[in-house]
C-alpha cells in the first residue's frame, strides 16, 4: 500500500491563520488517521516544525514516532 501524503503539510497553511489552531488540528488529524485506516493504509507520516511544541505534543500523543530530522539550508542574496 502507498503511504498517505503527510498530514501536516496538508493542514499547516490554513491552520496558521486560525485563532486556535491546536483546537482544530487534533480533530483534523484524527479524521485523517481514520480515513487512512478506512482506505487500508498501513503507515502514515506527518511532519512538524521542530519549534511547534503544541503540534509536537499532538503527534506524540497520537503515537507518531519521532525520526531524525532533516536540515534545510538557505542562502539569500541581497538585492
Amino acid at each position: 500500500m502507498p503511504i498517505l501524503a503527510p498530514l501536516a503539510q496538508l493542514l499547516a497553511p490554513p491552520l496558521e491563520r486560525l485563532a486556535h489552531p491546536v483546537a482544530v488540528a487534533l480533530p483534523m488529524k484524527l479524521a485523517g488517521i481514520e480515513r487512512a485506516r478506512a482506505l487500508g493504509y498501513r503507515e502514515i507520516r506527518t511532519e512538524s516544525d521542530s519549534l511547534n511544541a503544541p503540534m509536537l505534543r499532538i503527534n506524540d500523543a497520537l503515537g507518531f514516532v519521532r525520526q531524525p530530522s532533516h536540515i534545510t539550508f538557505e542562502k539569500r542574496f541581497d538585492e
